[in-house]
């Protein structure tokens, strides 16, 4: 990715914007960028964002696909606010990371996953599973990221709350990431 063109792409107005437009209230955005499909494991994210706190996190899910009816439903029964965006233009995507707390990747197959290096541009803390491409190679457990197993909720909503509750180590990781990204 272009990282200085994703990074250029920041500003304040248009993440306020965002939340004014999905009346996000919420401290916390949790954010997943993608194809909503099985193998992306986003059923296991929102199971996972379902025991996060509702009044301070907002589930926020960008992008389109096969799972998209299926996943809206599972949302449903969830207390914690989400806003399905649906496929947003690649230049509107910087302020969508920046805006969020934390980026989630929780794949069961993926190759490489080139929207991690792109929150890591953006200087968002990424949460990723080891069947991620990218992990080993760009994303490094504990170092610029958090990494779990694949279908594993559980896993999944730990290593987010983590972050979501320790400010520092967050920084560390969006320094880790940003660093890595170029």
């Amino acid at each position: 990715i272009d990282v200085e063109a994703f990074q250029g792409g920041i500003d304040e107005a248009g993440m306020r914007a965002i939340r004014d437009r999905h009346k996000i209230t919420a401290e916390n955005v949790v954010l997943y960028v993608g194809l909503l499909s099985e193998r992306k494991g986003i059923d296991d994210l929102i199971t996972a964002a379902a025991e996060l706190d509702p009044n301070s996190t907002h589930l926020l899910i960008v992008g389109d696909g096969p799972q998209r009816a299926e996943l809206d439903a599972l949302a449903t029964d969830i207390d914690t606010p989400t806003t399905f965006i649906g496929n947003i233009p690649n230049d509107k995507l910087p302020n969508y990371y920046a805006m969020s707390t934390v980026f989630v990747l929780p794949t069961r197959n993926e190759p490489w996953g080139l929207v991690q290096n792109e929150a890591l541009a953006c200087g968002t803390p990424v949460v990723t599973t080891t069947a991620s491409g990218a992990v080993g190679d760009l994303i490094f457990d504990g170092e610029n990221g958090l990494v779990v197993s694949p279908n594993a909720p559980g896993e999944l909503r730990a290593a987010i709350i983590d972050l979501l509750d320790n400010p520092d180590k967050r920084e560390y990781l969006v320094k880790k990431g940003i660093e890595r990204s170029k």
